[in-house]
């Protein structure tokens, strides 16, 4: 009580096989450190998150990072 912790919600949009735009996820992590973003995309993924070609994300290191890891092969643009 009386503490404040930060905290980011990260989201996620994807395109389907007709370009148009659909929501695929959003989750509230403690920090947008690695570990976070290695845990949300994990979680896409776990849920049939697949086919990824591109990312379009800011520079973050760790998101970077965690992408490479989890959608390998796909390209990445900030």
């Amino acid at each position: 009580e009386g503490r404040s912790a930060s905290q980011a919600v990260v989201t996620a949009i994807g395109l389907d096989d007709t370009g148009h735009k659909r929501f695929v996820g959003v989750d509230c992590v403690d920090t947008e450190s690695h570990a976070g973003w290695k845990a949300f995309l994990s979680g896409l993924r776990a849920r049939g998150v697949d086919g990824v070609r591109l990312v379009v994300s800011d520079a973050h290191e760790g998101l970077a990072k965690a992408i490479a890891e989890t959608f390998q092969g796909a390209a990445w643009q900030r």
